[in-house]
């Protein structure tokens, strides 16, 4: 079983420096940004979908975070999968082919077994 991360939203958030009781990070000016459609709009979070939350620390002091939705399908990864140029394509998949987890040998692959 395979799993697919797809990026639902980023938010971005600053720290906080003044006054106390306040959370060390906030973003008072975020607006839900829909990553697939790549553009702002409403957010689902669905009941009985899996999601996946990334905290990231940048490098100027603000802090990223990424909701990302699991889906679990049948299959293999495959480094093929995340290349969209057709052309380099069946490169992705002769390494894919060169770095693949040996497969198991059969019972019936035993070459000391003269037939």
């Amino acid at each position: 079983m395979a799993r697919r991360y797809d990026t639902v939203t980023y938010i971005k958030l600053f720290p906080n420096t003044e006054g106390k009781g306040k959370a060390q990070y906030s973003n008072g000016n975020w607006k839900p940004y829909d990553a697939e459609q790549k553009t702002y709009a409403d957010i689902t979070l669905r009941d009985g979908q899996r999601h996946q939350v990334s905290l990231f620390p940048n490098e100027d002091g603000t802090i990223s975070i990424r909701i990302s939705r699991v889906t679990e399908y049948e299959g293999e990864d495959s480094i093929a999968d995340g290349i969209s140029q057709p052309a380099m394509k069946p490169i992705g998949n002769a390494i894919s082919t060169k770095y693949a987890a040996p497969q198991p040998k059969a019972e019936d692959d035993d070459p000391d077994i003269p037939f």
